[in-house]
């Protein structure tokens, strides 16, 4: 990304820098921009995990199971997308 070096100064020279270091930077200058600045680029770009839900969503509710319940719809995907977690569990006595 370019930027000037001095925005408020538009003849001055345009420099190579990062979103995230540009507005780290100038935060005491422009300190409402750098929050919104900061928010709007640090936005994740991948709607990876949504697809994982919505996968996850038709391996359970097929057209075979279309009359399932919501609340074992929703147990069962907790249950699915929760699976792979390991979870310490104390040895019981």
């Amino acid at each position: 990304m370019e930027v000037l070096v001095n925005p408020v100064d538009h003849d001055s020279d345009l420099c190579v820098t990062k979103p995230l270091e540009y507005w780290k930077s100038n935060q005491c200058r422009f300190p409402i921009l750098s929050e919104i600045g900061r928010d709007a680029v640090s936005v994740a770009a991948s709607s990876g995990s949504v697809e994982r839900a919505f996968s996850v969503a038709s391996d359970i509710l097929s057209a075979k199971r279309a009359a399932m319940k919501p609340d074992l719809f929703i147990n069962l995907m907790l249950i699915k997308c929760n699976a792979g977690l390991k979870v310490g569990l104390r040895d019981a006595v």
